[in-house]
């Protein structure tokens, strides 16, 4: 019988499929059907009429700590839109982004990290990823492979950001403000002057790994860049 942490994480894909490709007209009402109680709104929201979507391994969990409220949640923005059209369309809607190249490898490693220390994650890459030892490995499987890519690419840490933020499988992002991990401090700060606040982030840990570019070989480019060319036009990346 599988265990709770692998029932939470394969939920998640499955509610997330379920938000992409239900029709508009019967999402909310489907959602609260199945999942009454994960109304995404939180005192938080309506006290400062936003919504934050944490696309994850953008400093989201350091963002979310610096609002001061609510739980660490990953939740898309079409969840918000199901449950309350018009809040979601009145509230200041944010998110941060991140070099795809960067967050797939800041992905993998922290992924890989969670082996053996239980929770969601660990089981989900203990039943996914424990062949895939290093991340030229990772990387070789989901271009070669375009099934495990779907199955891979469809947990939270690996989707594509753009999908974190549209309310169709196809659409543009449904959000007001786009800031970057890259230039976090400077976006921060537009995005403290926006809602009055004065918003400081806690010390971000230095990464693991070694720099995303000295990761990566010309073929490994190739494949991300090919899986994630929406977040590199979206958002205007490159390697």
């Amino acid at each position: 019988m599988p265990s709770e942490a692998i029932r939470s994480s394969k939920l998640w894909v499955r509610m997330r499929a379920l938000e992409e490709h239900v029709p508009p007209g019967i999402r909310g009402a489907l959602l609260r059907t199945l999942a009454p109680a994960r109304n995404p709104y939180e005192p938080v929201n309506d006290r400062l009429r936003m919504i934050f979507i944490h696309v994850p391994k953008t400093a989201g969990s350091s963002m979310t700590a610096a609002l001061g409220g609510g739980r660490q949640r990953n939740i898309p923005l079409v969840r918000y839109a199901a449950y309350d059209r018009k809040r979601c369309a009145d509230y200041f809607k944010f998110c941060f982004v991140r070099n795809p190249w960067d967050r797939l490898l800041s992905a993998y490693s922290y992924l890989r990290s969670r082996i053996g220390l239980g929770g969601s994650d660990a089981s989900w890459v203990e039943a996914n990823m424990a062949d895939l030892r290093t991340f030229e490995q990772f990387v070789t499987a989901i271009g070669r492979d375009d099934a495990q890519a779907r199955q891979l690419m469809s947990y939270m840490h690996f989707m594509p950001q753009h999908r974190w933020l549209t309310l169709e499988p196809h659409g543009e992002p449904y959000i007001d403000f786009v800031g970057r991990f890259e230039r976090l401090d400077q976006d921060l700060a537009a995005v403290a002057d926006r809602l009055g606040l004065s918003i400081q982030l806690e010390h971000r840990r230095k990464s693991a790994h070694r720099p995303y570019r000295e990761e990566y070989d010309e073929r490994m480019r190739g494949i991300v860049a090919r899986l994630y060319s929406r977040d590199i036009e979206l958002f205007g990346y490159d390697f």
